[in-house]
């Protein structure tokens, strides 16, 4: 009881301590993430993208550390700032399997080593491109770069490492087909080994199981032993169970070739006893996988058929183990990339928005400053017009004054004038008194000097005349002074008044010019002011389009890459033909990847085989249709169901359990068509469960279409209280047949909105059933693409025809 106690406290630990570490890791990206949207030069962007790229590697995350690494190498600005990079690059490439992309990365590596001359870079990027190489079966090129590293070695007097590159070259020549060779080399690695005072049991091993390959390739199958056994004596020496397995399958093949077919099964039985010890080790299961292959090739060919079938069963199953390990391992890695996908994405939508909301508080403070600008220029508006108001009352108050003056200046000229006249009525006034005198001396020298009357007379009158024409004159004078002196006020008002209209005139005409420069200044910042922001927002809406295409880039890459996992998930045409002969399927994803998925296999002796329909399509019906063959493939090899109601319950439990759904409350599901068939000799035995889906069948020579339904129940979710699976079974003639497959068929509809239907479908059936498997697979697609027309798909199509 404590040991269960202590394995499970030590898985919550494991749990936890993974947990952390996930979230440790995610914490780092996204502190990165803020980094690089803070980050100002191209420098500090490079060393956050290639740190960014680490992380995801670390995180095995292979996909998003080629794409941050990537645009580190982008703003490097030389070759000796995207090493690590590229290193980081190239070490993706290998682990995601894409040796060609690995292979130019580590070239480029190469060369700038080579121009630093940095031996033991060049050494460690000349081992990359030869693993790279051979990986791609390209053993020429491989070879060139080996004896290139077994030339430095032998320079720095590295004998082990020697000893090691001379291994790798036997090994290579002798893929070439050139065994002779490879011997030479692998003998002499192994003297190497031999004499060197270094630990390299290890490396002894690979070197002498290659010199027993390359032996028994000549057909020495003496020598080829002989160097078996010395491998197997260090394998037991180190205590080593699954190195011993591996060597004693050498052996074993070395006997079996010698046609020492006993001796070769009790190598095979060691080895498998040393390797099932061991199963949870990959080596031991490789070990297994030939152990058991080699015992099925002995015992056939022994006619042993019992025990042919009980290894090759072996082998088989434990090669459909390693294929769901494989697809568990790939659906994981889709999983770590979406989910980092999905990570990023919402924590630069996060990022987004906080840039977002800062572009708005900014947008809020420029809209504030400027309204407190405009309040600003108002006040300055309204200051003006209170001067110029101030300047207005002036004016008027100095044309005011000038009127007075004016006035006053008229009342001056009319003194004037006034005056003069006054002046010329005393003269007048003055020359009447003198005349007054002058007729008074007249009239008082008449009685003395009348001699003189007519002379005093004429004088008088001559005087008079004289007198007459002087007033007359002074008369003019007065005239003349008066019209000059109006003229003058006059031409002196005009002058006055015309001069005040053109200065009033200017003075309006410079305001308004004033102003208009004022209105145009502000104008011209303000439409400065609009092209900047213009171009802010601009600029950031291409980043954002940019970001949104790189995005939409790398979301397109991960669905394909779904869409190759998924079709690798799916049972291959082969097995498919090997398992029911003839056949067609009708599969049409609505998105690239599909909701619905087939699944086929033989367990003792019998086909099981299904159509499933899950919850969705696309991505998320993508990831439902892999959960449901795992547990498929669960419940068939490990639980070891057999009968298909009991299947499809079983299959039921695991989902609700699988996605929590009790505690989550959601109803993601899947519907199902699931037959067992066995065949006997005149006829075939058929058993079948339905989750909603039926089975529609026509017998040989018959028209009429046969119908089993499935229950009113699917798997997953929340179903009626009671509601069971039932199997429902058969005994069909050879020939007959059996067609299952999802709703989308049934649903699809056409330009007028009008769906398929079940009626056709079934009419359909009836009339291809006689035909031959490709004919009726292409009549059902013709009579989907006749009704759908231009209609897009609505949903995932899976159909299958089996004529059993």
């Amino acid at each position: 009881m404590n040991k269960i106690s202590n394995k499970r406290l030590f898985s919550i630990w494991v749990g936890l301590w993974l947990f952390s570490v996930q979230v440790s890791a995610q914490r780092n990206i996204n502190q990165l993430l803020t980094k690089v949207s803070k980050a100002t030069s191209g420098e500090q962007k490079r060393a956050l993208y290639e740190q960014l790229g680490t992380e995801y590697y670390t995180n095995k995350v292979y996909n998003k550390a080629i794409e941050y690494y990537t645009k580190s190498v982008v703003l490097a600005k030389n070759k000796e700032e995207k090493v690590t990079a590229w290193q980081g690059m190239g070490e993706s490439f290998v682990a995601m399997k894409k040796y060609k992309e690995a292979q130019k990365i580590y070239q480029e590596l190469l060369s700038v080593h080579r121009q630093k001359n940095n031996a033991q870079e060049i050494l460690t990027n000349l081992k990359r491109l030869s693993s790279v190489y051979t990986a791609q079966q390209n053993y020429e090129q491989a070879l060139n770069y080996n004896k290139e590293i077994y030339a430095i070695n032998k320079q720095a007097k590295n004998y082990y490492e020697q000893a090691n590159t001379l291994n790798n070259i036997g090994f290579l020549y002798q893929k070439l087909n050139q065994p002779a060779m490879a011997l030479q080399y692998l003998e002499s690695a192994y003297e190497n080994l031999r004499n060197s005072k270094r630990n390299n049991s290890e490396e002894q091993v690979k070197t002498l199981l290659n010199i027993g390959a390359t032996y028994n390739y000549l057909k020495d199958y003496k020598n080829a032993r002989d160097n078996y056994k010395k491998a197997l004596k260090i394998r037991q020496q180190q205590n080593q169970p699954i190195g011993e397995a591996q060597v004693n399958n050498y052996l074993a093949i070395n006997d079996y070739l010698y046609n020492k077919n006993e001796l070769a099964v009790k190598r095979l039985l060691k080895a498998i006893d040393l390797a099932e010890a061991k199963t949870n080790e990959p080596a031991a299961t490789e070990a297994l996988l030939v152990s058991y292959q080699l015992l099925a090739e002995i015992y056939q060919k022994n006619n042993d058929f019992e025990s042919y079938q009980r290894y090759n069963t072996k082998r088989l199953n434990l090669k459909e183990k390693l294929a769901a390990q494989e697809r568990d391992k790939q659906q994981q890695s889709l999983e770590r990339q979406i989910a980092a996908d999905k990570k990023e994405n919402d924590f630069k939508i996060l990022l987004a928005e906080r840039d977002r909301q800062t572009l708005s508080l900014k947008q809020l403070k420029l809209e504030s400053e400027k309204k407190e600008q405009d309040l600003l220029l108002k006040a300055r508006a309204l200051e003006l017009l209170k001067r110029n108001q101030e300047l207005k009352n002036a004016e008027i108050q100095n044309q005011l004054l000038e009127k007075d003056r004016i006035a006053q200046l008229l009342a001056l000229a009319k003194q004037k004038a006034r005056a003069d006249q006054q002046k010329l009525e005393a003269e007048k006034q003055k020359r009447e008194a003198e005349k007054q005198k002058l007729l008074a001396e007249k009239q008082k020298s008449e009685n003395v000097q009348k001699a003189k009357a007519l002379e005093a007379s004429r004088k008088a009158e001559s005087l008079r005349e004289k007198q007459l024409k002087q007033e007359k004159k002074l008369r003019q004078y007065g005239t003349i002074a008066l019209a000059l002196g109006s003229l003058l006020f006059l031409l002196m008002l005009v002058s006055f008044v015309g001069s005040q209209r053109a200065r009033r005139k200017l003075v309006r005409k410079n305001d308004e010019i004033q102003q208009k420069r004022d209105e145009i200044a502000a104008q011209n910042e303000e439409l400065q002011q609009n092209q900047e922001e213009i171009a802010a927002q601009r600029d950031l809406v291409e980043r954002q389009n940019q970001q949104l295409f790189r995005r939409n880039q790398m979301i397109s890459q991960s669905i394909k890459a779904a869409q190759n996992i998924q079709q690798a998930v799916l049972p291959s045409e082969v097995k498919m033909t090997d398992l029911l002969k003839e056949y067609f399927v009708v599969y049409q994803p609505k998105d690239i990847v599909s909701g619905d998925f087939y699944w086929v296999n033989e367990i003792q002796g019998r086909v099981y085989l299904a159509t499933v329909d899950c919850t969705g399509h696309g991505v998320p019906g993508a990831f439902m249709s892999l959960i449901g063959s795992n547990i498929l493939d669960k419940v068939l090899y490990r639980h070891q169901f057999q009968d298909p109601a009991a299947i499809l319950e079983k299959m039921h439990q695991e989902i609700i359990l699988k996605l929590e759904q009790e505690r989550v409350q959601n109803y993601y599901g899947m519907d199902m068509s699931l037959v067992v068939i066995e065949t006997k000799k005149t006829e075939v035995e058929l058993s079948f469960a339905g989750a909603k889906n039926p089975l529609y069948y026509v017998c040989p020579k018959e028209e009429k279409l046969k119908i089993l339904k499935g229950d009113r129940k699917s798997i997953g979710g929340f179903q009626p209280n009671g509601a069971l699976f039932t199997t429902q079974q058969i005994v069909l003639p050879k020939g007959t047949m059996i067609y299952m497959g999802s709703d989308g068929l049934i649903d699809q509809n056409n330009d007028k909105r009008r769906k398929f239907g079940k009626n056709r479908l079934e009419k359909v059936l009836s009339e291809i059933a006689s035909r031959d498997i490709k004919a009726q697979q292409k009549m059902i697609e013709e009579a989907l693409a006749s009704h759908r027309q231009n209609s897009p798909l609505r949903d995932d199509i899976l159909w299958m025809g089996v004529r059993v």
